[in-house]
């Protein structure tokens, strides 16, 4: 979560620590996305959905996903899909258009204060849990979205739906 702009982190093992583990999905079969602007389009989406961990509800770990249209057709402007653990955004896959991430943590590691294009994956570093960025080869939101799921270890999530990109009336599509 950002606070005044600032993400908050917790120590590298905790947030592997979290990511690691085998988790199930407590949403709904299908991604009821809520409309978090109150512009017709692009509008701006979002869900959170909670994870079990084990036999119980593993407080403060949940999946929050965010969707905004792009204006080129087929290409959203926001898409991300974030893992966090003890309430902080720890594991992600960010496709963000033409927009760029700069790594300024992960001293010695190969994209170590690189900039690095969309889509790319957000994994703890020993020097932070969030902030350093590697490349994933442009695909598919579904794609993006079942590799986010493999490598968070969340599994009986629903396929990826995505929010109507004009938003009339609140109906949702598949893609």
């Amino acid at each position: 979560m950002a606070v005044n702009g600032v993400t908050e982190l917790i120590p590298y093992h905790e947030a592997v620590d979290g990511i690691s583990p085998r988790k199930h999905w407590l949403g709904a079969d299908r991604i009821e996305w809520v409309m978090t602007t109150v512009n017709r389009w692009p509008s701006s989406y979002k869900y959170r959905a909670a994870l079990q961990l084990g036999e119980r509800t593993a407080e403060g770990m949940f999946v929050q996903m965010e969707y905004k249209a792009g204006k080129v057709d087929g290409a959203p402007e926001r898409l991300y899909f974030g893992l966090f653990v003890q309430g902080a955004r720890s594991f992600a896959v960010d496709e963000g258009g033409f927009t760029r991430h700069r790594n300024k943590v992960g001293r010695g590691l190969p994209f170590y204060q690189q900039t690095i294009g969309h889509p790319h994956m957000h994994i703890p570093v020993m020097e932070a849990s969030y902030g350093y960025a590697e490349p994933v080869e442009r695909r598919p939101a579904e794609q993006l979205w079942q590799l986010f799921l493999h490598r968070a270890n969340i599994h009986g999530a629903p396929i990826l739906n995505l929010p109507d990109e004009i938003g009339q009336n609140g109906q949702l599509r598949l893609i």
